[in-house]
């Protein structure tokens, strides 16, 4: 057979980086040729530097835009008819949509579409948005190209129950992963750093991850003298539930919270901290900062809400709490806050957790044998 040619398809190519690029590597090493399409942050160059093939597709992350999505999909589907991949592999909801649609105009055979989580949209059932965002997935991946076939990776069993109720996908085309691996050479459990308790919120600093949560968490703790915050992550400029930098310089004069932007060093970050705190309000397909913070050792406390449960069991190796719930969310870290015996006994669990089910060997392994199959079933 010719050299397969596997095509990643994802919103920015910085989450490509962050989430899939071992799995791109290891294609590459198994004789792939791999190309990325993506909405372009600064970072193709990085991409290609990886020897993958990198273009740039634009790609309307704010909502939907009928005449602008329509042109990322004919866009799509120029490249693939251009690019003839053997697979396509989307990831991120609008790829997920808009890239099903345009590999059908275009006849690609093979589909993976990666479900990691489902945001806001389907935490509101009955919602005009809910029932638009059900439909649109109904559309690009119920059927593909005539003899081709279609497989949809989700990373929780939430997700995927709900699909097939919806009648989204069948679920012979169910594939469950879970979340995009985490080193656990890189990430292990180290001794908690000297000095006061400090709390770690490292995400997209979104009200809808709970950002908002946090900062109040911390301004209503700034009286204890012996707990600090510390908020990682970007501001996300098309994302309408950003923070903005002025919400940090509040943070940072009211809650007394230590703002320190992207890191790319997540295990330093992880072995400097005490506590994770993840306060999500929306459907996760299984948060990578949780699984980096299970493996490093580090106790969690988090929304109660899909894809979480995955790595977090209440009172094991954290604790759960309702989602934006402030108090219950005070609570619970003063708990681990005031118990360190509290926090060791999580820890540990933590990473017997991690090691059980969410090591990166294993997620690659998982998406090598899917593509496999697909090459020489399809």
């Amino acid at each position: 057979m010719p050299t397969p040619h596997l095509v990643f398809v994802v919103n920015t190519d910085w989450f490509f980086l962050s989430h899939r690029l071992p799995i791109a590597l290891a294609a590459r090493d198994a004789g792939f040729r791999v190309t990325l399409l993506a909405g372009e942050a600064g970072r193709a160059d990085e991409v290609r530097g990886h020897g993958l093939g990198f273009e740039y597709v634009p790609f309307d992350r704010g909502g939907l835009h009928p005449r602008r999505d329509l042109r990322t999909v004919g866009a799509l589907a120029r490249s693939f008819r251009r690019l003839r991949p053997d697979i396509v592999h989307l990831v991120t909801p609008k790829a997920v949509i808009y890239g099903a649609w345009a590999a059908r105009l275009a006849g690609v055979r093979r589909i993976v579409a990666a479900v990691s989580g489902l945001g806001v949209a389907f935490g509101r059932p009955n919602r005009p948005l809910a029932r638009l965002v059900e439909g649109l997935y109904r559309s690009a991946l119920r059927m593909p190209v005539a003899g081709g076939a279609v497989r949809v990776i989700f990373q929780n069993p939430d997700d995927a129950d709900l699909f097939v109720r919806l009648g989204i996908v069948t679920p012979e085309r169910v594939i469950r992963i879970r979340g995009s691996g985490v080193d656990l050479a890189r990430f292990r459990p180290t001794p908690e750093p000297p000095g006061p308790v400090r709390v770690l919120f490292a995400s997209r600093l979104l009200a809808e991850k709970g950002a908002d949560v946090f900062v109040e968490v911390a301004r209503r703790m700034r009286g204890r003298p012996h707990v600090r915050f510390t908020m990682a992550g970007r501001i996300d400029p098309g994302n309408p539930t950003s923070l903005s930098e002025s919400d940090l310089r509040r943070a940072e004069l009211d809650g007394g919270v230590e703002v320190c932007g992207h890191v790319e060093d997540m295990a330093k970050l992880m072995a400097a901290c005490h506590v994770v705190a993840f306060p999500t309000r929306y459907r996760e397909g299984l948060p990578k900062v949780l699984a980096e913070a299970a493996a490093a050792g580090r106790p969690i406390v988090a929304s109660d809400v899909p894809g979480v449960r995955e790595v977090v069991a209440h009172g094991v190796n954290g604790l759960l709490v309702a989602p934006g719930d402030v108090d219950a969310t005070v609570f619970a870290l003063e708990r681990l806050v005031d118990d360190a015996g509290m926090r060791r006994r999580m820890g540990e669990q933590g990473r017997r957790l991690a090691e059980a089910g969410l090591g990166l060997d294993g997620v690659v392994d998982a998406h090598m044998s899917l593509y496999d199959e697909l090459l020489e079933s399809v």
